[in-house]
């Protein structure tokens, strides 16, 4: 199969994270759709595995837009595709038939990643996408605080920002046990 649509790093990045994330959701019964793609991607950008894409804070926390159009691009070429019986509501993405095809081409450079590439996907896939959106948002949050330089009770700002920003979607509990977690993994500052 020749590719036509899909045939950059990033694409070939997301292909294999896609892979790799399919075989931990399944491992767990559940199913990888695109707020999972887009924090796996997020978390792996913040940990220095090198693409393009740049992220904002959006509804569902950190958010690429370019990866929906290389998600598009990606099923065109059939890299992958969406099983999802309601697409609208959710995606469900697997691999499909020209997936090896886009990684092998960057192989080598993935390679370079692979191990924090997998420590990513194996922590975060199994994830329900309600609480990946909350800790993303605010790992997003307090690395947005951290970078003003300014010596800080992080935890109390962080957690007052996010429910300023999204107090609709998390209770303020919901919030202050998963930036405890967050300060657990060593992630964030308390």
């Amino acid at each position: 199969m020749s590719l036509t649509y899909a045939n950059s790093y990033e694409q070939a990045l997301l292909a294999f994270v896609i892979r790799e994330g399919q075989k931990v959701v399944e491992r767990n019964n559940w199913y990888l759709g695109r707020t999972t793609i887009q924090k796996l991607m997020y978390f792996l950008k913040v940990n220095g595995v090198p693409m393009r894409y740049k992220f904002s804070l959006y509804h569902y926390g950190p958010y690429c837009d370019d990866i929906v159009s290389d998600v598009y691009w990606m099923i065109t070429d059939e890299v992958i595709t969406d099983t999802s019986s309601d697409p609208v509501k959710y995606s469900d993405y697997k691999t499909n038939k020209a997936i090896d095809e886009l990684i092998n081409k960057f192989q080598k450079e993935i390679n370079d990643y692979e191990d924090e590439i997998n420590t990513i996907v194996n922590a975060f896939a199994p994830l329900k996408p309600r609480f990946l959106e909350l800790i993303a948002t605010l790992f997003y949050i307090f690395r947005e605080k951290r970078a003003t330089g300014r010596n800080e009770e992080f935890k109390e700002s962080v957690v007052k920002e996010y429910l300023e920003r999204k107090g609709d979607r998390f209770t303020q509990n919901e919030v202050e046990n998963e930036y405890d977690r967050l300060i657990e993994v060593g992630l964030v500052l308390p």
